[in-house]
């Protein structure tokens, strides 16, 4: 039953509150109905109003850490940089920081200190360390612990959500890559230093992914000597990160994707440092909220949401699923290595979700 209008802006405050600390789904539906019946309510002053509730705690400045719950019954240590001057009462920018492999939380944060200088103060920093996830088709088990490790920042401090952006070197440089293409609402912008979008063997994807970045700014940097393969040793016969960068680059200005890049002349992968004011003007960015078109590819369904739709079910096979079928087209040779890689391409495009 609806309750009778009241007008009044700060019971709607009140109740907001109470919907944010009670856990019980049948209080926060009826938190909701006495809300959305208050004659002041607005849903334009939504945002505003959560970010006025007041449930956040004190924090001193400084580093600590926060341990996040992860579905593999294990927990992912998330280094948290809080600003001098912390104020709990207003929302601040987050910079999602990921180091590269044998790297830490710490060590992407310094990294970061060092790239912003005193501008860092300017945003809450939080770093996982250890963390499995990298690639969009990994070899290790699915996890969700990404968004985990977001959900659980934002209850720890007060972030603003159009000011939230993914950075990170080498294995990070390739996870701010996935985490830009499987959710690219999440973030206003994302820094791949470094890193590329892996596919592993699936290089023939990156057309079907890259339009999921068409509402989100990603800017690339990485060394023009960066050729190597995973072991930095043997030259890579796809030209390593920079020629699967210098690809994707070109792929994405075919597309008209909003990204930008930078090629540090001479380097290889080591010692890569964006230039600042590129950086800089990225993170001014704001996360667009209600794209006038969707097109968002995916792989599981956890990784089914962005802007204003959102998948709840999945029907048929998935792509870690066997066997996959391959079929070749008429006239291809289906002993020519190239071939095969199209037509499991294919066969795995079938096998995507898609929004």
């Amino acid at each position: 039953i609806a309750m009778a209008a009241r007008a009044d802006q700060a019971a709607i405050l009140t109740e907001l509150k109470a919907f944010l600390e009670t856990e019980d789904d049948g209080q926060r539906q009826q938190i909701v109905e006495r809300i959305i019946t208050d004659a002041a309510y607005d849903c334009t002053r939504v945002s505003e109003w959560l970010h006025g509730v007041g449930v956040f705690a004190p924090r001193d400045p400084g580093r600590g850490q926060i341990g996040v719950p992860i579905d593999d019954g294990s927990r992912l240590k998330v280094v948290l940089r809080v600003p001098m001057g912390y104020d709990m009462r207003r929302p601040y920018p987050l910079l999602y920081v990921l180091h590269g492999s044998g790297g830490s939380g710490d060590g992407i944060i310094r990294y970061m200190e060092q790239l912003l200088g005193e501008d860092i103060e300017q945003y809450v920093v939080a770093a996982p360390s250890g963390y499995r996830q990298g690639l969009v088709h990994s070899s290790t088990r699915p996890s969700s612990e990404h968004p985990a490790a977001l959900l659980a920042v934002r209850k720890a401090v007060h972030i603003d959500s159009d000011r939230v952006f993914v950075i990170g070197y080498s294995r990070g440089g390739h996870t701010a890559w996935t985490l830009a293409v499987l959710h690219p609402d999440e973030f206003a912008g994302v820094v791949a230093v470094a890193g590329t979008l892996t596919l592993r063997d699936y290089g023939e994807l990156f057309e079907t992914f890259l339009p999921n970045i068409a509402a989100t700014r990603v800017f690339a940097c990485w060394g023009e000597n960066d050729v190597m393969a995973a072991d930095y040793v043997t030259p890579s016969e796809d030209g390593g990160i920079a020629g699967l960068n210098r690809e994707l680059c070109k792929l994405a200005a075919g597309l008209g994707l909003p990204l930008t890049w930078y090629e540090v002349p001479g380097q290889g992968h080591s010692n890569i440092t964006p230039p600042r004011e590129d950086v800089e003007e990225l993170l001014s960015a704001t996360r667009e909220h209600y794209p006038r078109s969707i097109r968002h590819v995916f792989r599981l369904p956890y990784q089914g949401r962005t802007a204003w739709i959102e998948a709840h079910a999945w029907r048929g096979p998935w792509w870690d699923q066997k066997p996959l079928r391959i079929t070749f087209r008429e006239g291809e040779d289906g002993n020519d290595p190239l071939v095969q890689r199209k037509a499991m391409a294919r066969a795995v495009r079938l096998r995507l979700g898609e929004l």
